[in-house]
């Protein structure tokens, strides 16, 4: 009976010792080496996240720089396209100076031809105004007070005047203008200075006419006392602004 006891002790300390041996520890080194490893497998992961969240800020930034060169490519093509258009505009530009530059030397000759012709007839000036010549004849070689018939002085110098015309601008149009001073008519069968500056407008036409000149250029205006060359402030001025103008118009107007 002792004996069966003892080997019952025997299997029970034998099946222990078994299953103690299923199980064996693990290595120290071994253990620590794990938890280095991963350690550095969260640096690796937290590194690859930064990398990750760093790419797409380089790629977001890349983006927008390809945006903006693609917006300056645009806006480059329009300077180009406003260069190429300036350079037409300045060239055009260019072309219209030179022509005005030629119309204006053209346009002082015929002045200085035509004030050479005139020269030496009283009362008779010869001046460019803007695009237009103008010949001024003072009312005293023309008109009696109040008056719009031509005196013997008026004859030869619109003869002349006629000449010349004739010679150096045909087939120009021609504006014959009246002006009076602000002295209101009394004693003359004009009621106003209206009708008075118009009628020795049209004698000067009439005349011009009877000299050659073709009545299809001319035409006449009268501007009473309501382009003065001067103030209306004393007899000086008042005669100044008594005058018949011719304006040679310019060519192909």
């Amino acid at each position: 009976m002792r004996r069966k006891a003892v080997l019952t002790l025997f299997l029970l300390a034998f099946a222990v010792g078994l299953a103690g041996c299923g199980k064996p520890a693990k290595d120290p080194a071994v253990l620590a080496e794990n938890e280095k490893l991963k350690v550095r497998n969260s640096e690796l992961i937290r590194d690859k996240e930064k990398l990750i969240r760093e790419l797409n800020r380089v790629s977001e930034e890349r983006n927008e720089w390809k945006d903006k060169y693609n917006a300056a490519q645009v806006k480059l093509e329009e300077l180009e396209t406003l260069i190429q258009k300036l350079k037409v505009e300045s060239a055009e530009l260019k072309a219209a100076l030179e022509e005005l530059r030629k119309r204006n030397e053209e346009l002082e000759n015929e002045r200085a031809s035509l004030a050479g012709k005139l020269k030496d007839i009283e009362g008779v000036t010869v001046k460019r105004k803007g695009n237009e010549i103008c010949v001024t004849m003072e009312n005293k070689i023309l008109f009696d007070s109040g008056k719009a018939d031509l005196k013997p002085t008026a004859l030869k110098a619109l003869k002349r005047i006629a000449e010349a015309l004739a010679s150096d601008f045909k087939g120009r149009t021609i504006r014959i203008e009246g002006h009076t001073d602000s002295d209101p008519i009394r004693k003359s069968k004009y009621p106003s200075n209206w009708e008075l500056s118009t009628a020795r407008a049209c004698a000067v036409l009439h005349r011009l006419e009877k000299y050659g000149l073709d009545p299809r250029h001319m035409y006449v205006a009268g501007f009473a006392f309501y382009r003065p060359l001067a103030p209306n402030d004393t007899p000086e001025n008042k005669a100044r602004n008594r005058r018949v103008e011719i304006y040679i118009m310019e060519a192909g107007k």
